[in-house]
């Protein structure tokens, strides 16, 4: 299964996704750079419909 999960834009920031496997969901944080405290990106978690057992991250412009 394939989640396009999103973005956001004009950020260079650094991210962090997790496999939530107890409620079949990815979610999905911001990382502060400058004090590397977790936000939750809007939306998060995302359902996925499925037990999350791999993720694979992948760069697209």
């Amino acid at each position: 299964m394939t989640v396009d999960l999103p973005r956001p834009s004009g950020h260079t920031g650094q991210f962090l996704y997790l496999a939530a496997t107890d409620i079949n969901a990815v979610a999905g944080f911001k990382i502060d750079p400058n004090t590397g405290v977790f936000f939750p990106i809007p939306g998060s978690p995302f359902a996925i419909g499925a037990t999350p057992s791999t993720m694979t991250v992948v760069r697209t412009p």
